[in-house]
């Protein structure tokens, strides 16, 4: 994977926020943190261990070594809560030049909670971006859970089933289908009540400006005839009314698109990287696509 460069690198997330009020922060994995998932693992009950590894007498030290390396072929992420306990990690390791393996753990507690689908969502995410097209996955037939994942969040099929595991695999383009109802990365995002009430108030503005400039511009066409200084005048406002026009045509545009992505479950998350756009700058703009940084990024190249 090429994720030496800038735009492929992971990037340490804001704090994700469940429901109960809870919190984690994912960042990527390096070598340092080998102890902390050491610990991470052993902290795993015995049966999430057998899932996990295939057997319940796993060489957890081993386990956490391979899970901290870092390596051009490989990259990790870790999810930790507010003090700084490792509660999940995810890795990919590239096959060839377009699929790569991935792995999950998360800890008991966090279960059920959407705390794997950020994890794949994202590790998806950054493999995308450094060239990986496919992510397979070895799993257990009897791990419900873990192919529900993949399955509900990812659109995984199984390419081979043996005995009892099944190798599934997805699109890595297919993070963007992750569900918002699953995934506690999005909780960071606007409500969806509080989104929808913004893109109503949003479209009733643009709306009633494009019938203001259509009730306004109707009994001027006989007087843009006219000659003279009026005339100019008249040609001016004309002018002007029609790029008037188009920009509200545009923001007409964009609310739709925006109330497509509020109906799939993606409002309030950037169109380009998935990162949360913010509460403030959707409030101030609920049509919004881009964080500020990567408008700001835009405009100036």
């Amino acid at each position: 994977m090429r994720t030496d460069e800038a735009h492929v690198q992971p990037q340490r997330s804001g704090p994700l926020g469940f429901g109960d009020g809870s919190q984690v922060t994912v960042r990527p994995a390096n070598t340092s943190d080998e102890p902390a998932l050491l610990t991470f693992l052993c902290g795993l009950c015995l049966e999430a261990r057998r899932l996990r590894f295939f057997t319940g007498a796993a060489d957890i030290a081993a386990a956490a070594h391979q899970d901290a390396v870092t390596a051009a072929d490989r990259c990790g992420l870790i999810a930790y809560d507010q003090n700084g306990v490792v509660v999940g990690h995810a890795m990919c390791v590239q096959l060839d030049a377009e699929c790569a393996e991935i792995a999950v753990e998360v800890a008991d507690h966090l279960h059920g909670r959407g705390l794997g689908t950020i994890l794949v969502a994202r590790l998806a995410r950054v493999a995308e971006r450094g060239g990986i097209k496919h992510f397979v996955a070895e799993v257990l037939t009897e791990n419900r859970a873990m192919l529900d994942v993949f399955r509900d969040g990812f659109d995984a099929h199984v390419v081979r089933a043996e005995g009892p595991q099944e190798t599934i695999g997805f699109p890595t383009a297919n993070w963007r289908r992750a569900p918002r109802a699953t995934t506690g990365r999005y909780a960071v995002a606007m409500d969806p009540e509080g989104a929808r009430q913004l893109l109503v108030r949003e479209r009733e503005r643009v709306e009633l400006a494009r019938a203001a400039l259509g009730a306004n511009g109707s009994g001027t066409g006989a007087e843009q005839d006219e000659p003279g200084e009026r005339g100019s005048e008249n040609l001016y406002q004309s002018e002007f009314d029609a790029g008037l026009a188009e920009d509200l045509a545009a923001q007409l545009a964009a609310v739709e698109r925006a109330e497509a992505r509020l109906a799939a479950g993606t409002y309030g998350l950037s169109v380009e990287s998935g990162e949360p756009i913010g509460d403030e700058r959707l409030a101030a703009l609920p049509t919004a696509e881009l964080t500020v940084a990567e408008q700001e990024r835009r405009e100036r190249s």
